[in-house]
């Protein structure tokens, strides 16, 4: 039997049905849908999509508060030429250890010819920007930073550190 056969047979069915029913009961069933249908879209599509623009807005707001903070705090961020207390070859040890300091998981730690990078996964914000600001108090530069939101409200991020 046939996808259109099987339609067709369910059609047939549905028709009999209605016509099986009293007048007063098609009529109670024609409001029901007319009211039960708009309620359906508006909470199955309106709804949803109302909360994903909010939440839209809300991570919008919180990367430009971000940007804003990076922008302020970028040049403190660099560190100063001249101030590096950490050697190239302790460099490693020292991020891992500010890093756990902070509760920041290193995910990947891995020398680079320009110093080192480093990645970590959910990672808070706040923790992040506590291990950059002990980084530069011990003389370890932030060469690059790429932090990005990802689903489950916690942050990617990508650094690249040298002395």
């Amino acid at each position: 039997m046939s996808a259109r056969d099987k339609i067709r047979e369910l059609s047939d069915a549905w028709r009999t049905w209605w016509q099986a029913q009293g007048e007063r009961d098609r009529r109670a069933m024609l409001l029901l849908a007319g009211i039960g249908l708009p309620l359906l879209l508006i909470g199955g599509l309106l709804l949803p999509a109302h909360h994903a623009r909010e939440q839209a807005l809300a991570d919008r707001d919180e990367a430009a508060h971000l940007a804003d903070w990076i922008r302020q705090e970028g040049p403190r961020l660099q560190g100063m030429a001249g101030s590096s207390r950490v050697s190239a070859a302790d460099l490693p040890q020292r991020v891992q250890m500010l890093a756990s300091g902070q509760g920041l998981t290193l995910e990947r730690l891995e020398a680079d010819p320009s110093g080192l990078r480093v990645a970590a996964n959910n990672a808070r914000i706040a923790s992040v920007a506590s291990f950059l600001q002990l980084c530069r108090d011990q003389g370890i530069k932030v060469l690059e930073a790429q932090i990005t939101r990802d689903g489950n409200g916690g942050n990617q991020v990508r650094l690249r550190l040298g002395v």
